[in-house]
C-alpha cells in the first residue's frame, strides 16, 4: 500500500530492507526493528505534513511544524528531521502568521492523519516476513 504517492527518502521498501537486514540475536534484533519503524513513520508523517503545507499554503518554520504534527498525530519530530523546514536569515521574531491555524487544519485533515495507524499494519506484514 502506498500513501498518497508520495516520494519517500525513506520509504516502505528502505523499511523491508533494513528488516531484512536485522541482525540475528535478540537484543539487536528488536533496537534494529524499532529504529527502522521510527524512521519510516516520520517519513510517512513529515511527507504527509508536506502534502498539507503545499496544499494549504502555509508559510512553515520548524516550529510551525512540529506543532502542526503534535495537532495531527499525537506525535513531534526531531528538530534534525524539521531542519528542512527553516528558512536561513529568519529569525524567531518573524513567526509564521499560520499558527493561529494549526488546529483548522489538523482538523480538516483528520482522517487522512490516520494514516499512520495504517503504516502499522504494513510495517507488521513485513516483520512477519523476515521473522
Amino acid at each position: 500500500m502506498r500513501h498518497l504517492n508520495f516520494e519517500f527518502f525513506y520509504g516502505i521498501d528502505s523499511y523491508e530492507k533494513d528488516i531484512k537486514a536485522a541482525p540475528t540475536e535478540r537484543p539487536q534484533k528488536g533496537a534494529w526493528y524499532t529504529a527502522a519503524a521510527k524512521r519510516y513513520k516520520r517519513a510517512v508523517a513529515i511527507g504527509f505534513v508536506e502534502y498539507v503545507i503545499t496544499r494549504e499554503n502555509i508559510d512553515a518554520t520548524p516550529t510551525l511544524v512540529r506543532n502542526l504534527m503534535k495537532a495531527m498525530f499525537k506525535r513531534g519530530a526531531a528538530q534534525d528531521a524539521l531542519f528542512k523546514f527553516s528558512t536561513e536569515g529568519r529569525t524567531a521574531a518573524e513567526k509564521s502568521a499560520d499558527h493561529a491555524r494549526i488546529s483548522d487544519i489538523a482538523a480538516k485533515y483528520e482522517p487522512a492523519a490516520k494514516l499512520l495507524k495504517t503504516v502499522d499494519a504494513e510495517m507488521k506484514a513485513i516483520r512477519r516476513k523476515y521473522s
